[in-house]
Order: C-alpha cells, then sequence, then structure tokens
C-alpha cells in the first residue's frame, strides 16, 4: 500500500495542483451568487474552464521538463508523458470553452454583443488571451492531427512554441479584470503555477540541453533483426551508463543520413554486456532511417528512465505481455534474469511469424527452462490475445505481477480484461512511453 502510494503521489499531486483554482473561486462567493441565473451561470462555467485550463496548461510544461523524479513518483516517466498528453487534451478544451461560455452570456441580450466578445480586438489583454487561443489552437492541431504526417523536427519545433503562447495567456489572465484580480490566494496561486510552468519550460527549451550528463557511445553493427526491425549495436566511448533491464533511453545520432532529435528506445541488451543494443521498428521518417546509419557514427545517450523491471513487481510469480515491437524491454530481462527465483510466462503476439522478432531466441531460453514459458501468439491466425486467453494457459491470475508493453489500443485493452478479473493494480505493469 505504501509503495502504490508513493507510485501515485504524482497523480495526486498534479490533480490537486490544476483544481485548486477552483476552490479559491468557490469560496469568494456564496454559490446562489455564482449560478443565480442563466448569464452567471454562463459566465461561472467560463471563469472556470479558463481557471482550470491555465492550471493544468502549467501542470502540461511542468510535466515536459523529463525530471528524474518522475520515475519514483509517477511510477516511470513514462506515465508522466501519457498524463502530459491526456492532459495537454483537456487543457485545450477547457481554454477552448473559456471564451466561448462567456460570450454565450451575451446572446440572450445581444447576439451582436456576444460576437464582438470574440471578433473586436480593441482591449489589449483580451486580445493576449485571443493571441494565445489561436496559437494554442493551431499548435494542438498539429500535435493530435498532424504530427504524423510531418517531420519529427519540425514537430518538435512547434511544440516548443506552446511555452510561448503560455506566457502570453498568462499575460491575459493577469491584467484582464476578473476574480484573478480581486481574490488574492487565487491570484497568487495562479501567479505561481504559471511562473513553475514557465520555469518548466524554460529548463526544459535552454538548461536542460545544456546541463544534462550524456553519454557518448559509437554504432559497432547495424543489422536487420527482421523484416521491417533494425538492431543497433553501440560501444562506449569513455563511461558505460548504468541501466536496469527494462529501462530506456533517450539516444541523438551523430551522423549525416539521419536528424539529430533524440529519441526514445528501450535497450534489449544485458546490462552487464560491454555494448548496448535497441531495436526499432520502421514506423515513420526518423525510424525509417536508421538503417542507413554506419558503424564509427556517434551517438548520445541520455538516461536510463523507466520503472518497467521485474524486480519492482510483487511477486516473483509474473505474466509478461507483449504486443509487437514492445518485445523489446522483456527481451533485455529474459537475456539477464536469474530464472532460479522467478516464474514467468511470456505471451508474444504479432500479426504473422515474419513479425515475430527474437521468436527463435527466447524459444532457446525457454527450451529446458522450467521457469519460463514463452507463449508466441499469432494473432493473424488465430485472432487477438486476450485476458481469457492468458488466464487460461497460465492457470490463473491472481498473485501474479504482470508486465504489458505493446500498442497502446492493445494495453488499452489488456487493462480492461485485467480490471474484469479484479487484478489489483498494484499487481499490474505497463510500459506507456508515447511521444
Amino acid at each position: 500500500m505504501k509503495e502504490t502510494l508513493r507510485n501515485n503521489l504524482g497523480v495526486v499531486f498534479i490533480t490537486a495542483a490544476c483544481f485548486m483554482p477552483a476552490l479559491f473561486w468557490l469560496f469568494q462567493e456564496p454559490i446562489n451568487y455564482r449560478f443565480g441565473n442563466l448569464v452567471e451561470t454562463f459566465t461561472s462555467f467560463g471563469q472556470l474552464t479558463g481557471l482550470i485550463g491555465m492550471s493544468m496548461f502549467a501542470v502540461v510544461l511542468f510535466l515536459s521538463a523529463r525530471l528524474k523524479i518522475f520515475d519514483k513518483y509517477f511510477d516511470g516517466l513514462g506515465r508522466a508523458y501519457s498524463l502530459h498528453h491526456m492532459l495537454g487534451g483537456l487543457a485545450f478544451i477547457l481554454l477552448l470553452f473559456h471564451p466561448l461560455m462567456l460570450a454565450i452570456r451575451y446572446i440572450p441580450s445581444s447576439i451582436q454583443i456576444a460576437s464582438g466578445f470574440i471578433f473586436s480586438f480593441g482591449d489589449a489583454a483580451i486580445n493576449y488571451g485571443k493571441i494565445s487561443l489561436l496559437g494554442m489552437i493551431i499548435l494542438l492541431v498539429i500535435t493530435f492531427y498532424v504530427k504524423n504526417v510531418m517531420k519529427y523536427e519540425t514537430w518538435k519545433l512547434s511544440h516548443k512554441l506552446l511555452g510561448a503562447f503560455f506566457f502570453v495567456g498568462g499575460l491575459h489572465m493577469l491584467f484582464i479584470p476578473s476574480d484573478v484580480s480581486f481574490n488574492l490566494p487565487l491570484r497568487w496561486y495562479m501567479i505561481l503555477i504559471s511562473i513553475a510552468g514557465i520555469s518548466a519550460y524554460f529548463y526544459r527549451t535552454i538548461l536542460y540541453p545544456l546541463s544534462i550528463r550524456r553519454f557518448t557511445y559509437e554504432i559497432e553493427d547495424v543489422r536487420m533483426a527482421g523484416e521491417d526491425v533494425t538492431e543497433i549495436t553501440l560501444g562506449p566511448v569513455g563511461r558505460k551508463i548504468e541501466y536496469i533491464p527494462g529501462q530506456f533511453v533517450f539516444i541523438s545520432f551523430k551522423s549525416d543520413s539521419i536528424s539529430g532529435e533524440a529519441h526514445p528506445f528501450s535497450l534489449i541488451s544485458n546490462p552487464s554486456d560491454a555494448s548496448i543494443q535497441i531495436a526499432a521498428k520502421m514506423a515513420g521518417d526518423f525510424t525509417n532511417k536508421l538503417s542507413g546509419l554506419k558503424i564509427g557514427d556517434k551517438a548520445k545517450i541520455e538516461g536510463p528512465f523507466g520503472k518497467f523491471n521485474y524486480k519492482n513487481a510483487k511477486s516473483r510469480q509474473q505474466i509478461w505481455i507483449a504486443g509487437g515491437i514492445g518485445i523489446t524491454p522483456f527481451l533485455s530481462m529474459a537475456r539477464s534474469i536469474n530464472w532460479s527465483e522467478y516464474k514467468i510466462d511470456l505471451y508474444y503476439s504479432f500479426r504473422d511469424s515474419s513479425d515475430g522478432v527474437y521468436s527463435d531466441e527466447l524459444k532457446d531460453i525457454s527450451s529446458g527452462n522450467h521457469n519460463f514459458s514463452f507463449l508466441p501468439w499469432t494473432s493473424g491466425k488465430v485472432g487477438q490475445l486476450s485476458i481469457s486467453n492468458i488466464n487460461a494457459l497460465s492457470n490463473g491470475l491472481q498473485g501474479k505481477s504482470i508486465f504489458i508493453c505493446g500498442p497502446l489500443a492493445m494495453m488499452s485493452s489488456m487493462k480492461e480484461g485485467l480490471k474484469d478479473e479484479k487484478i489489483p493494480s498494484e499487481y499490474i505493469h505497463t510500459e506507456e512511453f508515447n511521444m
């Protein structure tokens, strides 16, 4: 229970941070004054969406800082990034509704006034809000709908501008006559959380690249582990990175054949090896170019990150569930685990045999090993793998720690199945890193 609380402390903290302005707002005036009639109701909702949206946006910037402490209090950096994405979408919706609600309140008296509230540009404080919202709309539309069809470096650059538009939104919040102007506790809270968001943004974009310690490696081998999976072996130039199986790193390659942006990769090697290995599926502009890297090309490595490891579990009887390239963290674990201390069932789901990279090696590890059962699952032939299948083949799930890594849709389905089976959350571990 204590460990579960610690792993979720970050979620509790950011939830409180997002909704604290609503409490300050709520206790400023009697509730019947806030929702006494239709105009007051829309005004109140407009104020609330603006306050919560701004505090949520500040939290989103804070979560983007990639701090090591997130591993401890969010049960892994991957989970912190998942929350970052989710809250970013919610903040966008709330801030979009903020001016709409305030405009709707004028409709009963005058549609002209309502439209003028949105489309007039006479007041500087209001203009700050409109510029901020318009900028965020453009950038978040890029993030949610255009990201997959544009170059990663271009998207990354556009994403960094969110902090600038948040700053402009903060000017709107400070200078517009509102509850923030008259409610001193609310004003100071919004100032402080905005400063925290801007500081995190400044740290991530300016200080972080200058201060973070990186390990220098060079490429020793590049090969195709499957039809569309590139495996890269890198040797240290100087100090070797220390990591535990299941962790991931950010790597930026110094090569003419690929961009220098840092990308996340799970390590598939045994931590005791002199070199490290990664494997990536060709699924985009960047990963499609990995096979063009050459022996001797340099790389900068940052990390390690994550808590996705068999030792961070309640039970030594475990079920590992991998989907597609989600096999990578499990491969590192299978290559290094002390099998006399653990009993593992590994389910590896892939569409057809050509997608089952590393299956032969995992079969070899399981051969003659009574504590390791390797169960490949060809979904193209037998259908999607489900918790019901796993429950039957593994003789039950209760009391076993369960690790899941794969496509987001698969992980969501697996978690729903485990919820139906009433498996406690402290027995479920997922690698949800998604940028």
